[in-house]
């Protein structure tokens, strides 16, 4: 307003000038706090090499709760903090005090806990201001309501973005705004997914996307994305199957075939969870069907769609699906086998994997296994981006 009456100038120049100063001032407010999180780092790598592992339980609970704090101003860069964090720590503090590689281990998971659970409360408490400012607005008998809602949706967004208990959280919000919204002809659902693409259109953001043709699989950049996926691990020092069992998460995703549309559950890392559901939604608004498989389940039978599974690959090392990162559909009919040229290869039937299933994957950050030039996987989908 001020600049306006100062000199005579369009609001839209005026408006620009403001956004600017706005990501100035992110910008200072982020390397002030990735600064304070790396003399938090030091200062607690500092005290464990003075002190040894004696009182290691109190340095982890008050350094746990301190970064929380810096690293909740940061969600759009809180991943990446923290794992930057969890290796400076491992490569700081491995060779200076007395620890086996398991002790060593245990030391980094509580932290990660510690951090985690300061986290979720910090997350919570922001999340329940959130609707009683909504509820409140609704009482008062708010005229913008469209709006509230909508900022209501972005702000809640930015909470649960990438937090391990998802899914928990979004059935907790969606049962209290189904109270607030009970007398109204507002449509909670509708709200809910507001907030789920809100969530996704925050990590993509995030993420560096490459598309399928463009791949860096180098064992460096490997190690980047397994990071990502466990919080600090890599291809040479892999998680036990019982600490990477707590990152994943059971989502139901649609499933089309012959003329139902029905829906299976499918267990992945929960930083991948909503492009995964996002993934398969578009898979089935394109009506390509997923072939039934009796064999699946114990002879159960079930839909050829697999996610998670720890087990190595031929090389000794984990898959990528022992992550939680990998995803093959129909693997029957787009086997692995050697060198070849799988779209045109194939039996030609309709549950072969084609150019718009890779497209929905290279989307949200996937790698299709049919352009490997070794061997050759058409099934199989991996998670390259982060």
């Amino acid at each position: 307003e001020e600049v306006g009456k100062g000199i005579n100038i369009p609001i839209e120049e005026a408006e620009e000038m403001i956004s600017q100063i706005n990501k100035q001032i992110i910008t200072n407010l982020s390397t002030l706090r990735e600064k304070e999180i790396q003399d938090q780092t030091n200062k607690f790598i500092a005290n464990i090499i003075t002190t040894g592992a004696q009182n290691i339980n109190e340095l982890i609970t008050k350094f746990a709760a301190e970064i929380a704090q810096k690293i909740n101003d940061q969600p759009n860069k809180s991943i990446e903090l923290l794992n930057n964090m969890y290796i400076k720590i491992r490569d700081g503090i491995e060779d200076k005090i007395d620890v086996t590689t398991d002790e060593m281990k245990k030391i980094i998971t509580q932290i990660q806990n510690e951090v985690d659970n300061n986290l979720k409360k910090l997350k919570e408490y922001k999340i329940n201001n959130e609707i009683n400012n909504l509820s409140n607005a609704i009482k008062t008998g708010a005229k913008n309501l469209n709006e509230l809602i909508k900022s209501f949706a972005t702000n809640i967004a930015k909470e649960i973005d990438n937090v391990s208990n998802y899914q928990e959280i979004i059935k907790n919000i969606e049962k209290q705004l189904s109270e607030i919204f009970s007398n109204t002809t507002i449509k909670v659902a509708s709200i809910i997914s507001q907030i789920q693409t809100s969530v996704l259109e925050n990590n993509m953001e995030n993420y560096q996307i490459q598309t399928h043709d463009h791949i860096d699989n180098t064992e460096g950049e490997r190690d980047k994305r397994i990071a990502y996926l466990t919080d600090g691990y890599s291809l040479d020092n892999p998680p036990p199957e019982s600490e990477i069992a707590k990152k994943m998460t059971t989502i139901t995703i649609p499933i089309w075939n012959g003329d139902t549309l029905t829906e299976r559950s499918l267990v992945v890392n929960q930083k991948l969870a909503n492009q995964v559901q996002a993934i398969f939604q578009e898979i089935a608004d394109k009506k390509y069907p997923i072939e039934f498989a009796q064999e699946l389940d114990g002879g159960q039978g079930n839909y050829e769609v697999e996610g998670y599974e720890y087990r190595p690959t031929g090389s000794g090392r984990l898959s990528d699906h022992a992550y939680g990162g990998a995803i093959d559909i129909n693997a029957v009919h787009n086997p692995q086998t050697g060198p070849r040229d799988a779209l045109t290869d194939n039996d030609g039937s309709e549950y072969v994997v084609n150019e718009d299933i890779i497209e929905i994957f290279a989307k949200y950050g996937f790698y299709w296994g049919g352009d490997w030039n070794s061997s050759c996987d058409p099934m199989h989908f991996s998670f390259t981006g982060y």
